[in-house]
């Protein structure tokens, strides 16, 4: 039986800096059964020629240049010359632990098709990590622990980008970098919800997350609150709402209105729950005047659809205490959104 070969998808935009530690990470692999297929989305810097060097000294390393604009489309150009039966994305300015890609290959061979494979993940920087960064990798990583990430689809994002592995198969079935939709990663999540996938979690750190000012998600449009929410949204509009039932909000904040706004824009029937009670709200009219209610309001509902926007830890465990009372289940009556 052959041995399956890895293909790692790996775009690059003006990382020359962090470049020679990836390729390094990669080149130094205990699994050597692999190629990469680097493409360059237009870098201004001198990333290219920084991996052309790496491709005069490996030949398993292939550098194209982007058949088009941005992030997907280098995601495409890298994918449509893929050789390998299990597909694997990486980021340019990221490091692999050493053992990574035999770690994951292990457990896809294991696990078999319908799965998708992922561990846990560190952040590192020359500079302090953020407590909103350090936050998400211990969120990431307990999911890890239990197995737990079709549970909490709808909060983040439940995969890190470059933190996963699956068969070439499987990945062509849901659509592989066929999308339209940012963020790109989470929109990848969602179609391996739709598609039935698994997702077989390791306990092992299979991925050194870089974090610096210029990464992606601090500085591309596409990865703000808003993109998110209305990512979110669009999927659960889709796999989750039942119009037979009443469909509420629940968060006063900027996340609850980003939320309210898209469901007017989308023409849906929905309540916002965004003060305490009916008679504390503002009396001054505006747009969510005819959607608005008071949370001594809810009990009105009988199997309800919540979407709930508060993600401080505290709030949330009142909240489901609140849920609990009403005999409400959570992802059957509440969703939290994050």
């Amino acid at each position: 039986m052959a041995i399956p070969l890895i293909s790692i998808i790996m775009p690059v935009k003006n990382t020359e800096q962090f470049l020679p530690a990836c390729l390094d990470s990669i080149i130094n692999q205990s699994e050597q059964d692999w190629e990469l297929i680097v493409t360059d989305d237009h870098s201004t810097d001198n990333s290219r020629a920084v991996v052309e060097k790496f491709v005069e000294k490996d030949t398993r390393i292939k550098l194209i240049s982007s058949s088009g604009n941005g992030i997907i489309s280098a995601l495409q150009s890298s994918y449509a010359l893929a050789t390998g039966d299990i597909i694997h994305r990486m980021d340019s300015d990221d490091i692999m632990p050493k053992n990574k890609l035999q770690l994951l290959k292990e457990g896809l061979l294991k696990e078999g098709l319908n799965t998708v494979v992922t561990g846990k993940v560190e952040y590192f920087s020359e500079e302090p990590i953020s407590e909103g960064y350090l936050q998400y990798q211990y969120w990431l990583n307990s999911l890890c622990e239990d197995n737990s990430h079709w549970q909490h689809l709808y909060e983040e994002c439940v995969v890190a980008s470059p933190a996963w592995m699956m068969f070439k198969q499987d990945f062509e079935k849901c659509g592989g970098f066929n999308s339209n939709y940012y963020p790109e990663d989470y929109d990848l999540v969602f179609r391996w919800y739709a598609a039935g996938f698994k997702i077989f979690a390791l306990r092992d750190c299979i991925h050194f997350w870089r974090e610096h000012p210029k990464r992606t998600s601090r500085t591309a449009a596409y990865c703000n609150q808003a993109a998110f929410f209305k990512l979110k949204l669009m999927y659960f509009l889709k796999f989750e709402r039942d119009r037979n039932r009443p469909f509420l909000i629940f968060g006063a904040g900027t996340k609850g209105k980003i939320m309210a706004n898209f469901l007017i824009d989308q023409k849906e029937k929905f309540y916002w729950v965004n003060s305490i009670s009916k008679s504390k709200q503002e009396k001054t009219a505006s747009k969510y005047s005819d959607y608005t209610l008071g949370m001594d309001q809810l009990a009105e509902f009988i199997e309800p659809q919540i979407i709930i926007t508060v993600g401080e830890a505290k709030s949330k465990q009142q909240i489901q205490a609140f849920m609990k009372k009403h005999n409400w289940v959570e992802h059957k009556h509440y969703f939290f959104f994050r």
